[in-house]
């Protein structure tokens, strides 16, 4: 029996258009006659976006906040630009679905530098960093981070006393040259970047212990740092926060071990090596292979306007062009030649949803539909085998 994989990803939802009207009456004050044309707007809403959830964890370094012990700091007196690691995901190369990184505010309540703060996401290829050619793909989400009401002020029995815990997720694809759905190398390098200096200087970084619990470190006891200006002296520069070894404002990777007799380094942190707190998300689902199980397909909808919107139905299909399977929707130089989506169904579709979306509102629609591969088809399947199926969703 032939297995194949089937993922997820990023659709966007055709509008649905909500009409706004106001009733009254005219009246005349003059005596007069004539003629003339005019017209009117009709007032629509915008798109709602569709969005398939997530599926698995293919690398998650990530601890439960109480269990808060450490953290990286970007303010001046570190100097650090950018902060990351290298890595290799469970199951090899899967589509990214999103990225989650966590993130503690130490400043109190009411203070005036509180965000809203810019944080950047950027995905490499392993090699050499820093090169647009090696960029995969990039987010920046602009936060407010929740506050603390007493500021940093550890004891003994709580050591995140004072320290406001929050994630930062990152998953916006459409301006980016990484294809929506498109797997990722099973190795890459990873970036969080941000200016503490400016907005909010308690903003740190969450760290976890080596090893992560999903995926794999591809360098234990080695991380990716920059600084802002290039110096690692008093002007500013992450010696002893990160590395002993001096540290440039070219992203790039450092050993965290102790220098000679020396403290700094992140490995000489007597639980270990300490890493970033991230978790990277595919949208793949389980296996899909004829006359095998169906497979869920979980949605979410959001409404980006400023009135409610009815949501009547989804329908779902297997995204095609010219007659043939497109691995990521929209995309034709995505074609799966001899793939034909005649050969997958998707029930039930349309999606019965019925549901008023709030302004600015989401909704998460779980196990409404389902992707299979029948069992009766008298077709060779091989050119679907292993190959990534787009989808498309159209709200109505």
């Amino acid at each position: 029996m032939k297995r194949f994989m089937n993922k997820k990803f990023l659709v966007v939802g055709v509008a649905v258009a909500v009409l706004l009207g106001v009733g009254g009456a005219a009246f005349a004050y003059f005596s007069t006659t004539g003629g003339g044309t005019g017209s009117a707007q009709v007032g629509t809403s915008s798109p709602l976006l569709i969005d398939q959830l997530a599926g698995t964890p293919m690398y998650n370094s990530t601890i439960d906040g109480s269990a808060y012990q450490w953290s990286m700091s970007y303010v001046p007196s570190t100097g650090i630009n950018e902060f990351g690691n290298e890595i290799t995901f469970a199951n090899g190369s899967q589509p990214l679905n999103d990225v989650v990184v966590a993130m503690a505010n130490f400043d109190k309540t009411g203070a005036s530098d509180l965000g809203p703060l810019p944080v950047t996401l950027t995905v490499y290829t392993p090699a050499n960093p820093e090169t647009s050619a090696d960029v995969l793909w990039t987010d920046t989400e602009t936060v407010t981070p929740p506050t603390t009401a007493t500021g940093y002020d550890p004891t003994p029995t709580d050591p995140t006393n004072g320290i406001a815990n929050f994630d930062v997720t990152f998953k916006n694809f459409t301006s980016n040259v990484y294809y929506p759905g498109t797997p990722l190398p099973k190795t890459v390098v990873y970036g969080i970047s941000y200016d503490n200096s400016t907005v909010d200087s308690a903003m740190n970084v969450q760290m976890s212990y080596e090893p992560p619990l999903v995926g794999t470190d591809t360098a234990p006891g080695n991380l990716f740092v920059s600084t802002k200006n290039g110096s690692d002296d008093a002007a500013g520069g992450p010696t002893g926060e990160v590395t002993c070894s001096d540290v440039n404002t070219t992203f790039a990777e450092y050993s965290t071990a102790s220098g000679n007799g020396g403290e700094c380094g992140l490995g000489a942190n007597p639980a270990g090596n300490l890493i970033p707190a991230v978790e990277f998300d595919t949208s793949a689902m389980g296996d899909l292979y004829p006359g095998g199980p169906g497979q869920d397909i979980d949605f979410s909808v959001t409404n980006p306007s400023n009135i409610p919107v009815t949501l009547n139905k989804v329908t779902i299909a297997v995204a095609t062009d010219s007659g043939l399977v497109e691995a990521t929707a929209g995309y034709p130089s995505t074609d799966i030649a001899g793939c034909y989506p005649s050969w997958f169904f998707v029930s039930p579709s349309p999606v019965t949803v019925g549901e008023t979306i709030p302004a600015r509102g989401t909704i998460d629609w779980l196990g409404g539909a389902t992707i299979s591969m029948p069992a009766d088809s008298v077709d060779n399947q091989d050119a679907c085998q292993g190959k990534t199926i787009g989808l498309t969703f159209t709200a109505s």
